[in-house]
């Protein structure tokens, strides 16, 4: 659409338009008149022809030409354009047309989408007060007058009067029962009666990020209910469980003042934290919280406060969330409620937070704490699967210092040798070389490579070139770099090229290691987990440039002070064969006609 109006914009003057409706006098570099959009005795309605817009002073009307005509024809800005279009008989290629045609549609299936909801939405709320046993039900789950009106909570209720009064009113709102049916609050039994997913439920609905309904999710409460606890309503374009959060509209600004929020599973423990003071909270929708969830959390809070459900399948979940949130750079703190209970079920006892807030812990003590409690308690395998399922979240972390701070903890906890667990690290490092690269950046501009820090250089280096093998896009290393770098490296180079033979993939590092000495192994297990990450030609050539200007400046310094030696003790010979030396390396070097020699 955007593409089209800019088309049509480039090839319509605006004065030529608003001249038609408004007389306009030159005033500077703009023409004035009377505005066409309200009554004024002023000439406050203002056109600028470089800029292509109109404003009033008087009313604050603005835009360009195609918002004029739409505004002063009382039509919609497409039909101002197709206007346009055929009053100057414009060309306009095909696909902007089409795109800007299927644009309309999508735009007004989208208003139709909100409106038909926010009926929906409406109807149920009033439908609650007029049910006393869903009435009752949600007034002892302790919820108030205002919050059931904050949240707009309603009922659904069954039978063909109810259904058919609902289809009544929506009629009236040009809302078909076709339109129910694709929206999913309808189906059709098969007998000619229509049927809701959401009948006999408490209804609560949920609103997208600007706070239009777009979905509901329905709880049963009726004892002999045997159907599933929770209904969402299904997804489509408008609704995205994994983007939504319920509560989100309502806590939003609560949240952008306080700098945090609090997420927890539950409608009702949503509904009740915000009752109890805590409005800066919101709820998935009965799915584990996603990615998208907590990007969108991003943009008003640093802090993210999780109640820990606190069995197993609660665990991993905060291994997941945990790794999520170290992704989009929010800080996670967990808050455990004692014997087992949920948010709304605590408050109802103790109406505060009070006693928990304070004792909320942070992810990597939590991590420590929780997994060091089930740790003592398992057997052998059942203690590894627990250390794999960590270290495969601290391999997805990009911060090196994060990562090394945790393993240093867990280690201690767990009562593991810290070169065991990085050396166990390493394989899931490994493991996710290629499938996860793309979204965890590598660290080839660390400090560390950065500083003058040799050994930090050397093993980033031979991280990055083993693993480029391993991936089989292997950065060869030139033999007279080779020869400039440290013993070990040589050797690890050596053997890595060796084995590269006959050896591929995982099977590849396993050799190279196996072949090492047990200090150098647990060197090249450090280097492999801090600096393994993938880089691209260039960037190894750069690194590879840091390596010989460094040690140039050794060879040269080693070279000055032997000759300052041999002059000191009037050994000519001496020195002239030391100036030789130096005269090979220093043309060796500018020889070099690849990029990795070049000073820069």
């Amino acid at each position: 659409m955007s593409s089209l109006f800019s088309f049509i914009k480039q090839q319509v003057p605006i004065v030529q338009e608003v001249g038609r409706y408004v007389r306009l006098r030159h005033a500077g570099s703009y023409l004035k008149g009377s505005c066409p959009f309200h009554k004024e005795t002023d000439a406050s309605f203002t056109v600028s022809p470089d800029k292509g817009i109109f404003y009033c002073f008087g009313c604050h009307a603005t835009g360009d030409v195609v918002s004029f005509i739409a505004k002063v024809e009382n039509i919609s800005p497409f039909e101002a354009a197709k206007q346009l279009i055929e009053t100057h008989g414009l060309k306009v290629p095909e696909e902007l047309m089409k795109s800007a045609a299927s644009g309309v549609k999508h735009g007004e299936e989208k208003a139709s989408y909100f409106a038909l909801h926010k009926y929906i939405a409406v109807w149920a709320h009033q439908q609650l007060r007029m049910h006393k046993h869903a009435y009752d039900y949600v007034l002892a789950r302790g919820i108030t007058e205002q919050m059931i009106d904050l949240f707009m909570i309603g009922f659904f209720p069954s039978g063909s009067r109810a259904i058919n009064a609902l289809l009544s009113g929506a009629m009236k709102e040009n809302i078909l029962a076709k339109d129910l049916m694709e929206a999913g609050i309808f189906y059709d039994s098969g007998k000619m009666q229509l049927h809701s997913p959401f009948e006999d439920r408490v209804v609560f609905p949920i609103t997208d990020v600007m706070g239009r309904f777009c979905g509901f999710g329905g709880r049963v409460f009726v004892a002999n209910d045997d159907r599933a606890k929770y209904y969402n309503s299904k997804e489509s374009p408008f609704f995205v469980k994994g983007s939504l959060l319920f509560g989100y509209s309502v806590a939003k600004k609560s949240m952008q003042e306080r700098k945090a929020v609090f997420l927890v599973e539950g409608y009702t423990d949503c509904v009740m934290m915000a009752q109890y003071g805590y409005t800066n909270v919101v709820a998935t929708l009965g799915t584990a919280c996603t990615k998208e969830h907590l990007q969108l959390l991003a943009r008003s809070v640093e802090l993210v406060y999780v109640i820990y459900d606190g069995d197993n399948a609660g665990r991993k979940a905060m291994l997941r969330l945990a790794n999520l949130c170290w992704q989009v750079h929010l800080e996670l703190q967990v808050i455990t409620l004692p014997n087992g209970l949920d948010p709304a079920a605590y408050l109802k006892q103790c109406h505060s937070l009070a006693e928990v807030l304070p004792q909320a812990r942070d992810i990597f003590t939590f991590f420590v704490s929780a997994t060091a409690d089930e740790f003592a308690k398992k057997n052998l395998a059942e203690k590894m699967r627990i250390i794999e399922d960590v270290l495969e979240v601290i391999a997805k972390i990009s911060d090196v210092v994060k990562r090394e701070v945790l393993l240093q903890q867990l280690s201690y906890a767990v009562d593991l040798p810290l070169t065991a667990l990085r050396m166990k690290l390493h394989e899931h490092v490994r493991s996710q070389v290629g499938a996860d690269t793309a979204s965890r950046p590598v660290q080839i501009s660390s400090e560390e490579a950065a500083s003058n820090d040799y050994e930090a250089l050397d093993a980033q280096i031979v991280a990055i070139s083993l693993n480029s093998y391993v991936q089989g896009t292997p950065h060869h290393l030139p033999d007279d770099v080779v020869a400039m770098l440290p013993h070990r490296v040589r050797l690890v180079h050596e053997i890595m090229v060796a084995q590269q033979q006959t050896k591929t993939g995982a099977a590849l590092i396993d050799a190279v290691l196996a072949q090492v000495s047990s200090d150098h192994r647990q060197w090249l297990t450090a280097a492999l987990t801090f600096h393994g990450g993938a880089v691209n030609e260039q960037e190894f050539a750069a690194l590879i440039n840091k390596v010989v200007q460094q040690r140039w400046k050794e060879i040269v310094g080693q070279i000055r002070h032997d000759i300052a030696q041999a002059s000191a003790s009037g050994d000519t010979e001496k020195v002239e064969e030391l100036l030789s030396t130096f005269a090979q390396w220093k043309e060796q070097i500018q020889q070099k006609g690849h990029m990795l020699w070049q000073k820069k």
